[in-house]
């Protein structure tokens, strides 16, 4: 099926918008809800990607593992009823189209179809059990070429929450998980996102090749 043919989810709007003409940069500030001190990125990203690749730029943006489920959401929260969703590979293929969870495949839809104009919102949660919760906030558009690379963080404050610490969100609480919460390594984090999924992605290289490559990265091959 195509992305028009698939439900959308019970009484739940199109929030889509038309993607962009020509590639551009999307400036985000990405903060973690609720966090205090906030932790928050800023990152510029290329319009064209899809939200599965967005949310490979949030993992690596946030030092996260992908060991969990993840939603992106239009219009609301990820588990608001009037909001848009946008899937992971999991729910994907696991549909209950009845159920008012029902939405789009994230490897769909492009990430310039949810946002276009400075002040817009997409929400993404990570890990329905801890609940990392991210407000994604479109602040500037910038030009972009066929050499511009996937992501880049160029700004950010303080540790993100480690995987399966529990939903700790403040200073007192990650003290007990990290060694140093306010420390954010920007040079480390951009490394990160020129690594194979990334790199084999703007070489063109088959979606499946790719996906291969990522999952072996955690094997001993």
């Amino acid at each position: 099926d195509s992305v028009a043919d698939l439900p959308i989810g019970l009484d739940r709007p199109d929030r889509r918008r038309s993607p962009q003409t020509d590639p551009v940069v999307y400036r985000l500030r990405v903060d973690l809800d609720d966090a205090t001190p906030p932790i928050w990125r800023r990152v510029d990203v290329r319009s064209d990607v899809t939200l599965e690749v967005m949310h490979q730029v949030l993992q690596v943006a946030f030092s996260w593992d992908d060991y969990h489920l993840y939603r992106f959401s239009l219009g609301g929260h990820a588990f608001d009823r009037d909001s848009q969703l946008f899937l992971c590979p999991y729910d994907v293929d696991n549909p209950d189209w009845e159920d008012s969870d029902a939405g789009l495949p994230a490897a769909a839809v492009r990430l310039d179809e949810t946002m276009g104009e400075p002040g817009d919102v997409l929400q993404y949660v990570y890990d329905f059990g801890d609940n990392w919760e991210l407000t994604l906030r479109l602040e500037e558009i910038l030009a972009a070429d066929a050499s511009t690379p996937t992501a880049v963080v160029v700004d950010g404050q303080r540790a993100a929450p480690p995987e399966d610490c529990g939903g700790r969100r403040d200073e007192a609480e990650l003290a007990e998980v990290l060694d140093d919460p306010a420390r954010f390594d920007i040079d480390q984090v951009d490394a990160a996102l020129r690594g194979p999924y990334f790199l084999l992605r703007e070489a063109g290289f088959d979606r499946q090749v790719v996906d291969l490559v990522y999952r072996l990265e955690c094997t001993p091959v």
